[in-house]
């Protein structure tokens, strides 16, 4: 129920040749899209072993949401946690 619909609602970056990071929402059938597009990302809240956790809002319904950043072999991804 709930939890499977928070899923569709994680999105995965991958940094491009240029650095920028290019969002990609785990819905079938969705086109990818720029983080910027889909969140607003506001200050870091903090960092640490786990990665940066970044307060934002979700622009699609303006839900507040921490957006955790996670580097991992050069691989960034993006997931919201949600409350």
């Amino acid at each position: 129920g709930m939890l499977l619909s928070k899923i569709n609602s994680l999105a995965h970056l991958r940094s491009g040749t240029g650095g920028e990071l290019h969002a990609a929402k785990l819905q079938a059938g969705k086109e990818k899209e720029p983080l910027e597009q889909l969140y607003r990302v506001g200050p870091l809240l903090g960092s640490g072993g786990f990665g940066s956790v970044y307060s934002g809002v979700r622009l699609s319904d303006s839900a507040p949401v921490a957006i955790k950043h996670v580097a991992r072999d050069r691989i960034s991804s993006w997931g919201e946690l949600v409350s």
